[in-house]
């Protein structure tokens, strides 16, 4: 079980592209992050849902992976939570989907 009170939120750079992401373990996500761009190596082939390994892969698998900000929590929806917060300060370039779902009653009436 994840221990939240080691929540982090990082953020992905490949040059002027940025993804904002969170973990509870930096090192394992980072390697995890790792082990995927390994697994774009020519020819480039884009993936559904992987925007952010195609990118590192085009751009010669230069990238960075620092944290941006601890964040000690109780839970996974707390770190998600605070994870769109930063997305939405940052305004990040490759994050394909929000952090957290809007519940279903709030996407109905943003469609009316």
């Amino acid at each position: 079980m994840p221990n939240y009170q080691n929540g982090v939120i990082y953020t992905i750079t490949i040059g002027d592209h940025l993804y904002v992401g969170s973990t509870c373990n930096f090192a394992s996500r980072k390697k995890q992050h790792s082990q995927c761009v390994n697994s774009h190596r020519p020819p480039f082939r884009r993936r559904n849902n992987q925007h952010l390994y195609y990118e590192i892969a085009h751009n010669n698998f230069e990238w960075e992976m620092k944290p941006y900000k601890t964040f000690p929590c109780n839970s996974k929806m707390e770190l998600l939570c605070e994870e769109q917060r930063i997305i939405r300060e940052l305004n990040p370039n490759m994050n394909e989907r929000r952090a957290i779902k809007r519940p279903k009653i709030v996407e109905e009436r943003n469609r009316e």
